[in-house]
Formats: C-alpha cells, structure tokens, sequence
C-alpha cells in the first residue's frame, strides 16, 4: 500500500514530494487537476497507461492531461 514515499504514486511524487516525473507542463497540469479535485480521473492512468517507469508518451499525456483540465475548467465555470 502506498505510504507517500517517493516512487509509489506519480501524484504523490509531484504533490507531495515535488518531483519533476513527466515534463514540467505535465507535471503542473496534473498539480493543477488534482486541485481542481479531478485525481479520481487521472489516478489508475497514470498508474497504468502512463506509469513512468515504462517510459510513456509524454506528449500524448500532456494531450490528454490538457483535455481533462480544459473540462474541469469547464465544469467550474458551469458550461
């Protein structure tokens, strides 16, 4: 089970421990999605399609990031 330690969750890596894991846009679209209360959506895909000890697309999850982020923005603001 995840403690916060460093290496057992990308969120808590960027969150808690402030380390660069994607890309700094990644990384702050994530902090910005998880501040948003968004987390539930991002969790288990970054685990899993993006976990970074697999090398993932970096690119492609800066894309789908922004997308999540553009729709909480979204729903904020009651559109």
């Amino acid at each position: 089970m995840p403690d916060g330690k460093l290496g057992d969750h990308p969120i808590t890596d960027i969150m808690v421990n402030e380390k660069l894991v994607y890309s700094e846009r990644a990384d702050e679209l994530i902090r910005r999605i998880v501040e948003m209360g968004g987390s539930a959506r991002i969790d288990q895909m970054l685990l899993t399609d993006y976990n970074y000890y697999s090398d993932p697309d970096v690119p492609e999850l800066e894309i789908v990031l922004k997308n999540i982020y553009d729709e909480l923005v979204k729903k904020h603001l009651g559109e």
